[in-house]
């Protein structure tokens, strides 16, 4: 039950949350519910390797292509290398961090990993917006993001862009 509970608060606070951003797509929406349900059904799924489960190994990337990426929150932003410290509650069911970008390609789709795993799918250029943590991308210990283009916009491809910054989550 109180599983459920939780689901529907973290759906309501993601629907909220997408709301306020002043971005009306319907579709982001969506998308978070069905990222809250697929995390309750890995909650379920045996344990594999975390290599075999990430959809992007940014090990052997270092920062290429035109623009800037960087995180930033209370703490301050990730330009210069900089690492952005999160807190969390161990209650904690969703965080946000703000992310900006500029001199991108606004023409290329870009999209944003977190630790490995596709978080969502943005045209970005000279833009802001947020990025939703929660399950393991709140655990304590440093995290990744990552900003990639493909040539095409097709993961099949080449890499164009590749951007990276860390943030830390720390409990309160």
């Amino acid at each position: 039950m109180k599983k459920k509970i939780l689901t529907a608060m973290c759906i309501l606070g993601c629907a909220l949350l997408t709301a306020c951003s002043g971005n009306n797509s319907a579709d982001e929406t969506k998308s978070d519910a069905s990222a809250v349900q697929n995390e309750e059904s890995e909650t379920n799924a045996p344990v594999e390797s975390s290599t075999s489960e990430k959809d992007f190994d940014g090990d052997s990337y270092s920062d290429t292509g035109d623009g800037t990426f960087m995180l930033a929150n209370a703490s301050g932003n990730t330009e210069n290398g900089n690492v952005i410290v999160v807190y969390v509650s161990a209650d904690t069911a969703l965080e946000q961090i703000g992310y900006e970008t500029s001199g991108m390609n606004g023409g290329a789709l870009s999209y944003l990993y977190i630790d490995g795993m596709l978080s969502t799918k943005e045209q970005l250029g000279d833009s802001q917006g947020s990025l939703d943590l929660s399950g393991d991308f709140l655990s304590s210990g440093t995290h990744t993001v990552e900003v990639v283009q493909y040539e095409d916009d097709s993961e099949e491809n080449a890499v164009t862009v590749y951007k990276s910054a860390s943030y830390e989550v720390k409990e309160k």
